[in-house]
């Protein structure tokens, strides 16, 4: 531990953005120097489906946490999979993709089953560091796209 921990925050950060993000938050208690650097880790993914709904337990609190305590550091991808109408709040999912973006977002995935309505921000669709959007929504209405949109980076984009 005292050789790793002579290390500058760029490569520690580095080296715990390549562990699951689970693992990532355990360092954590590692020591004081490590206490929120996952929080900056650059690709942000929570798969839920696999798991059953009674575990999710404050799995929104944990991301509002998370990039609460997060730095300027930018985000390239943030991914979201989970059962929508069990698990999301819309405003919580609002207010993800709105700090995300804030963050200089590169790529969003997000994927629901069983979703409603998708109320997703209109800041998603003039978003100017957007390069790839994928949206998987198993619904029969989907989500709407606002009369205004702008995505000058963009090169993928993906609808199921």
């Amino acid at each position: 531990m005292e050789g790793i921990n002579k290390l500058p925050d760029e490569v520690v950060l580095y080296i715990i953005s390549l562990l699951p993000l689970k693992d990532a938050v355990r360092t954590s208690v590692l020591s004081t120097r490590w206490r929120y650097l996952y929080a900056s880790i650059p690709t942000l993914e929570f798969d839920f489906l696999a798991t059953p709904v009674e575990s999710h337990g404050g799995f929104m609190d944990f991301i509002d946490r998370l990039l609460i305590f997060r730095d300027r550091s930018p985000v390239d991808k943030f991914r979201l999979s989970c059962f929508y109408s069990q698990v999301v709040d819309p405003l919580h999912l609002q207010r993800w993709i709105c700090a995300v973006i804030r963050f200089g977002i590169r790529e969003i995935q997000i994927r629901f089953e069983d979703s409603e309505d998708v109320l997703l921000p209109s800041d998603l669709f003039t978003c100017t560091t957007l390069v790839t959007l994928k949206l998987n929504f198993h619904s029969e209405s989907g989500f709407q796209v606002p009369a205004k949109v702008c995505l000058p980076s963009l090169k993928l984009f993906w609808r199921a």
